[in-house]
């Protein structure tokens, strides 16, 4: 069985950016970047940014089903192989 994930638990179904990388214990530009790449579900009302929690719920629980995957650090495009 798997685990109840609870990220903010006051029963709402929308939080800032902020309040979401303070549940998840990471900066706001992660969960920002990971909105940008669809990984976590959001939504814009006027200028500001929700993330809709029923949705983070679901996603870090399929993070934790998933397999782990070896930690790399991918290349970043533009970067130089070393050589001047």
């Amino acid at each position: 069985m798997i685990p109840r994930v609870e990220t903010l638990g006051d029963g709402r179904n929308f939080a800032t950016i902020r309040e979401t990388a303070q549940a998840l214990g990471c900066c706001s530009r992660t969960i920002e970047r990971a909105i940008y790449r669809g990984e976590i579900k959001a939504v814009r009302v006027g200028r500001a940014v929700r993330v809709v929690v029923p949705a983070l719920d679901a996603w870090l629980r399929g993070q934790l089903e998933a397999p782990a995957k070896p930690w790399k650090r991918e290349k970043r495009k533009g970067t130089s192989n070393g050589t001047i």
